[in-house]
């Protein structure tokens, strides 16, 4: 998918910006230390002593696949890469081993390695479920719609229960790739059956009922997913993807709606579309122009809102930064957090601005908007729980 509320302050809530790591502390001079082979992360001993773990070369096999899949995560690829090249070194047979080579594969973009990997787990296992699935969700990714077309449809057969949704997902987008768009509806409703709060699958059920020309469909599924979207923004305002997410679904919604209004209009001799309403949809229109304004409304506020936290915040935060005291810049950051629902980082800055400048009106009003007092308290998240939503 691409970046995926009724009033402007819903729309003000984006996540904080992401925060660069600390620096790692190096070991002491005089601290042991022990060497991996070359490739290898190690662990420093400071880490080893506070409880992270011990020298890779020492972990169990078990121990480096964890770690190695947990570094995928946090996108330490150097540190995944170690780790599996250490495991792979210790059991070069090993399935999951070779799927950690190939999911650090696609991580670094490198699909051709990930495909290598999946074809030496199939030559010793054709029904492995996981390469077979991932196999087919490469070469989609890569447009190759016929290549995938066999793995996700043997993925589909012996997928677990809690995984079917996500390969029929990925198997509808590849009937759609080969414009087989009968199918791909059929196979992406089951897919929605199976997992209804996927934006993946309702984003494609959109789609693939615009492909079919069938606007009425495509409408009663925008709003479907822009629902699901928007739940997830109410239950984490604060959340930056998930704003994204609601704004594809208010696009997908706009677009299904702008195609409707253009297959209600006549077309001109070139058969062209027009703005002309064919005879007696002049009301069908205007309901649908009406729903299409309001959804241009809340994809301006959803924008904004994204703005802030893209642009606006990092601003505010290095002007804090190189000026702490400066008060216009604290007031600038808490406005900020504050429109983008950081609320307990609003709430520290403000109380800082008051540090500064114990009269400061906008600081003492945004306090009390946020039901928060102008000192800390035994329990300061409790103020950012009643914050406004």
């Amino acid at each position: 998918m691409t970046r995926i509320w009724t009033a402007i302050m819903l729309f003000a809530v984006v996540a904080g910006s992401a925060r660069g790591q600390a620096p790692t502390t190096a070991p002491a001079a005089t601290a042991p230390t022990t060497t991996a082979p070359s490739g290898t992360a190690t662990t420093s001993p400071a880490d080893a002593a506070s409880g992270v773990g011990v020298a890779v070369d020492r972990m169990s096999t078990p121990e480096l696949m964890v770690r190695a899949r947990a570094a995928i995560k946090e996108k330490k690829l150097r540190d995944a890469q170690g780790m599996f090249a250490l495991a792979s070194s210790r059991e070069p047979d090993n399935t999951e081993i070779k799927l950690i080579g190939a999911e650090i594969a696609e991580a670094n973009s490198d699909n051709e390695n990930a495909r290598r990997f999946y074809r030496e787990i199939l030559s010793a296992d054709p029904a492995h479920f996981e390469a077979n699935f991932r196999m087919g969700r490469a070469f989609n990714r890569a447009n190759w719609w016929r290549q995938a077309n066999g793995y996700l449809e043997k993925a589909a057969r012996i997928a677990p229960t809690d995984r079917l949704g996500e390969v029929l997902t990925q198997w509808a987008q590849c009937q759609r790739g080969e414009k087989r768009f009968d199918e791909a509806a059929k196979t992406i409703e089951n897919a929605v059956k199976q997992d209804p709060d996927s934006l993946e699958a309702r984003g494609l059920q959109v789609t693939i009922r615009l492909d079919l020309k069938q606007f009425d469909q495509s409408i009663a599924a925008a709003k479907a997913l822009e629902e699901i979207a928007r739940a997830k923004v109410q239950n984490e305002p604060s959340n930056l993807e998930s704003l994204r997410h609601l704004l594809d679904a208010n696009l997908l919604l706009r677009e299904s709606m702008r195609r409707a209004v253009e297959a209600l209009n006549q077309v001109d001799s070139r058969g062209q579309a027009t703005d002309r309403p064919l005879p007696g949809k002049e009301r069908e229109i205007a309901s649908l122009l009406i729903q299409l304004s309001e959804a241009l409304v809340r994809e301006n506020a959803l924008r904004s809102v994204i703005s802030k936290h893209e642009l606006v915040m990092p601003l505010a935060e290095r002007a804090v930064m190189y000026d702490p005291d400066n008060v216009r810049a604290n007031v600038n950051l808490a406005v900020v957090y504050f429109d983008t629902a950081n609320y307990q980082q609003a709430i520290d800055v403000c109380r800082r601005v008051l540090e500064l400048d114990p009269g400061n009106a906008e600081a003492g009003r945004m306090l009390q908007s946020m039901n928060a007092p102008q000192t800390p308290t035994s329990a300061p998240a409790a103020a950012a729980a009643d914050a406004p939503r």
